[in-house]
């Protein structure tokens, strides 16, 4: 008996992590924008790119977020690199699940002391 804990006890905590990974793949839609985003998570690692853009047709295609990764301890959130053009580069992202239908994304790892900057919602 005590052995069937311990297994069903790993065999949660495994899962776990890829639980993550798929519960954010796939389209989403920018709460301001008549955009489009598509979360892809290939051997563990995420990236989010734009899947349609209304306003911006040629966007279609560009990768807005790189290097997405759970999150140690926080099975519903992931840290990223954003491109911000103010930086010329990408800077460092949080992506916090809010709800099951919502992602929000903060300009930091610190969410205290950062902005939000991108909010989706899965369609």
């Amino acid at each position: 008996m005590r052995s069937l804990k311990f297994f069903l006890l790993s065999l949660i905590l495994l899962s776990a992590g890829s639980f993550a990974n798929v519960e954010i793949n796939g389209i989403w839609k920018h709460t301001q924008k008549p955009a489009w985003l598509e979360i892809i998570f290939k051997s563990g690692v995420g990236s989010i790119s734009v899947k349609r853009h209304d306003d911006n047709v040629k966007a279609a295609g560009l990768n807005v977020i790189k290097d997405i990764k759970p999150e140690t301890n926080q099975q519903t959130q992931w840290l990223g690199q954003m491109y911000s053009a103010a930086e010329d580069g990408y800077v460092e992202v949080r992506l916090i699940l809010i709800n099951s239908s919502t992602i929000a994304v903060f300009e930091s790892n610190d969410v205290k002391k950062s902005n939000e900057i991108l909010r989706i919602t899965k369609e």
